[in-house]
């Protein structure tokens, strides 16, 4: 016959290090050069968009690249 579970405490093998904040995850590890992207979208919902001035985006510290409509990769 099956032991009972319900109702009864298990220890957890990674237990200790999860609740001491010892333990690592995936997104605790940062690879080399690792980029990030950040979307910026549009408060207006049923807009024309006239044009856009990157030259601020583009002198900003850390900016690889922009990607708009027209210059995205396909």
């Amino acid at each position: 016959m099956i032991a009972p579970i319900m109702g009864t405490a298990v220890d957890r093998v990674d237990g200790p290090v999860k609740v001491t904040g010892a333990a690592r995850y995936a997104a605790d590890v940062a690879p080399p050069h690792l980029t990030h992207g950040y979307l910026v979208t549009s408060t207006v919902a049923a807009g024309t968009i006239r044009g856009i001035d990157l030259s601020a985006a583009g002198r900003s510290p850390g900016v690889i690249a922009i990607y708009t409509p027209t210059t995205r990769c396909a």
